[in-house]
């Protein structure tokens, strides 16, 4: 467990102790900016479509997040920022905890007798937002543990189809094989 994932730990167990209804104001918050990552730059009506809220909830959530620095807006649509992306990655791990999901993938990698079991997060339940999200988190995973010498092959439908979208970057020439397991998994 890194520092992260400990701090969000004790504050996952603070807030539902404490203010469990503050989480919802929270998650509503994280999966804007979310969805915002993703897809911008992105217009109120599509962001709110996509996470099935009406327009003016979404426009008074991204004012706020506006004010603190995590969007900007444009004629385009909106962006998140630097500071944004940094929070984004903090919630995905305050919620991973908070709906013991890191538990879960502990209990599976040992059940399966596997090294490491990633579960993919569904967002809003819109089925081609939680592609993206997988192909994020898969990509992140994946090049965490590749080297310049590796090569990789990826097979498969729409969920290695979602890696397209994130963290794409030209391979260096043929080299030493490595063999990288990557299984991603959504219900």
């Amino acid at each position: 467990m890194d520092s992260n994932e400990k701090k969000c730990d004790d504050m996952s167990t603070i807030l539902k102790q404490v203010a469990p209804e503050i989480v919802d104001v929270i998650e509503d918050r994280f999966n804007i900016l979310n969805v915002i990552s993703i897809l911008q730059p992105i217009g109120r009506r599509i962001l709110s479509t996509k996470l099935n809220l009406t327009e003016r909830v979404v426009r008074k959530e991204a004012n706020i997040l506006k004010q603190q620095g995590l969007v900007n807006f444009s004629l385009e649509g909106m962006t998140i920022t630097e500071e944004g992306e940094k929070t984004c990655e903090m919630l995905r791990i305050f919620f991973r905890d908070l709906k013991g999901i890191r538990t879960l993938e502990k209990s599976v990698s040992k059940e399966l007798n596997i090294a490491k079991v990633i579960i993919g997060s569904s967002i809003s339940d819109n089925f081609e937002l939680s592609l993206k999200e997988m192909g994020r988190v898969g990509s992140k995973e994946f090049l965490n543990n590749i080297s310049d010498d590796s090569v990789v092959g990826l097979t498969g439908g729409t969920c290695p189809g979602g890696q397209r979208y994130h963290h794409v970057r030209p391979g260096p020439d043929l080299g030493e094989s490595r063999t990288v397991h990557l299984a991603v998994f959504s219900r």
